[in-house]
């Protein structure tokens, strides 16, 4: 299964009207954003992510390619102000494969491999990434890439009547 990345270089709508659908998908929104209010999270609108999008130019923003598709996407954040560590060595990254059917496949392990490549060829030595509790799934996948725990911000989400915490998790590559 051979997928690649494809920085996103010129800001299009549609790009971000893609990115916004995967957001908004019932099935993983509550695993992508923050949710700080006792309700269920919003949607997200494609010109709202690429106003965000343009003004953080610390943030690079990856489609995740198949077959020349985009499946999903994968960001690389520098300096993230949120960082448990914060030092020029250690990226933030986030990944979601937005395309249903993809995921489980083993995508999201070689995204994560190309991710983690193109961390080292911008001068990364570590990563940091944060799930939320209640996204076992994905905790259990970083653990078996080699992401260990480093810290939790307790009750920082909102789901479905309760709050979960924020695992942070960092890998020395």
């Amino acid at each position: 299964m051979s997928i690649t990345l494809k920085k996103l270089e010129e800001y299009k709508l549609e790009d971000f009207e893609l990115i916004a659908k995967w957001h908004n998908d019932e099935e993983i929104k509550c695993f992508l954003t923050v949710n700080k209010q006792e309700a269920e999270l919003e949607d997200v609108s494609g010109g709202f992510l690429l106003d965000k999008a343009k003004d953080n130019k610390s943030k690079y923003s990856y489609f995740i390619l198949k077959e020349g598709s985009p499946i999903g996407v994968v960001t690389i954040i520098d300096k993230f102000p949120a960082l448990t560590y914060k030092d020029d060595k250690t990226a933030w990254i986030s990944i979601c494969i937005g395309e249903k059917q993809y995921r489980g496949t083993g995508i999201g392990k070689e995204a994560m491999k190309l991710l983690e490549n193109q961390c080292k060829e911008l001068g990364y030595e570590n990563i940091e990434l944060g799930a939320f509790s209640l996204n076992h799934r994905a905790l259990g996948f970083y653990k078996i890439l080699g992401y260990e725990e480093i810290h939790v911000n307790e009750k920082i989400t909102y789901y479905k009547g309760k709050w979960y915490d924020d695992i942070r998790m960092k890998k020395n590559i």
